[in-house]
């Protein structure tokens, strides 16, 4: 979950491409795990951490849902010459407005410029193409589950299949994903932060020692981790980290789990974990493709500060960040809605389906 803040962070506690290269060859070493995955030539140069908690700012405002007028025309990418079935699927007025900023959110704290379609387009980012068009999952330790020992206990890690986060990947982004063999973690010295008398994994590290390995027809790769995260020496631990053009992200499991968290909105701890794994996937992966945190709607890629704010995302993208993915990627929106509601379907999430089901109808592909 990308902010500005994090390129100082780095490079002011990051010693950079040399401790990649020797992590690297650890993995190689231990694993094999260049050779599985071939080598990407990779080059770290502005990562953005994510989720790192700083003074409060004020916060933009929300998009105004009048997409005739000026200012939708730049953030939605509105023109007359719109197809009318395209008019239909980002119909600004099908979609839930941004709510004020709970106290504590991310919104609250943070003060982000937005980025419009407009600028999403005018902007360098990297789209799939006949080289790079797969999505690679690369897990850290044992999944679905794994005993971990952080802050002085041991805590049970649970997180959905690997095979069940691959189909939602594939489903949401429209791409095909490989997932890796799962590899031990302790064996690959990554870095770590002390916070508050507790080590955590520095997200940064684990980027910058995934860069080498990075796959060569990958579009961009996820590590997953059941380890906390931290971004920096003000954080306490992160959901997540992202780059917005090295096609890399981490993402952590560890406080997903309402056992840990002591917040869920239900009853059902592994519906709970998934909700908020298939959230946290989507959000990460999307800032691979160049997207930034939204300002305009209610969507997955609001920015997250703790959990409440991860349980508040909607499983979707707004509108606005719906065109920007398309534009990356170039898939159909009927297509991808029916492959959404198959996959959620097949797992009996029926809010989701039902979501899904709808849009489908208003745009004519019910």
């Amino acid at each position: 979950m990308s902010n500005r803040v994090g390129l100082v962070l780095m490079r002011s506690t990051f010693g950079g491409l040399p401790r990649a290269r020797d992590c690297a060859q650890r993995w190689a070493a231990l694993s094999g795990l260049a050779w599985v995955l071939g080598c990407g030539g990779a080059t770290m140069a502005s990562t953005t951490p994510g989720d790192v908690l700083v003074a409060s700012r004020e916060v933009s405002a929300p998009y105004a849902h009048d997409h005739g007028s000026a200012q939708g025309a730049g953030v939605l990418g509105w023109s007359e010459e719109l197809d009318p079935r395209l008019r239909r699927v980002f119909d600004p007025t099908a979609f839930e407005p941004l709510p004020p900023p709970r106290p504590g959110s991310w919104r609250e704290r943070v003060r982000e410029p937005s980025q419009s379609f407009a600028e999403f387009a005018a902007a360098r980012f990297d789209r799939p193409d006949a080289t790079r068009s797969t999505l690679v999952l690369l897990p850290l330790g044992s999944f679905p589950s794994e005993f971990v020992f952080e802050d002085g206990s041991v805590q049970v890690v649970h997180s959905p299949e690997l095979a069940e986060l691959q189909g939602f990947a594939a489903a949401f982004f429209g791409l095909p994903v490989d997932v890796v063999t799962p590899i031990p973690i302790e064996p690959l010295d990554l870095p770590v932060r002390e916070r508050l008398g507790h080590a955590r994994y520095d997200a940064l590290g684990v980027i910058d020692a995934v860069a080498p390995v990075l796959p060569a027809h990958a579009h961009s790769m996820i590590v997953l981790i059941n380890h906390d995260l931290t971004a920096g020496p003000e954080q306490g631990y992160g959901f997540g980290y992202a780059t917005h053009s090295e096609r890399l992200a981490v993402m952590s499991f560890a406080r997903l789990g309402p056992r840990r968290s002591g917040s869920a909105p239900g009853t059902d701890v592994d519906e709970v974990t998934r909700a908020r794994a298939y959230k946290l996937l989507a959000h990460e992966l999307a800032h691979t493709f160049g997207l930034h945190h939204c300002e305009y709607f209610a969507c997955v890629m609001n920015g997250v500060a703790d959990v409440e704010d991860l349980d508040e995302l909607p499983l979707e993208l707004c509108p606005v960040y719906l065109r920007k993915l398309m534009l990356a990627v170039g898939f159909d929106p009927e297509g991808r809605y029916r492959g959404l509601e198959a996959f959620y379907g097949e797992r009996g999430m029926e809010a989701e389906a039902a979501w899904v089901r709808g849009r489908l109808e208003e745009i004519g592909g019910g």
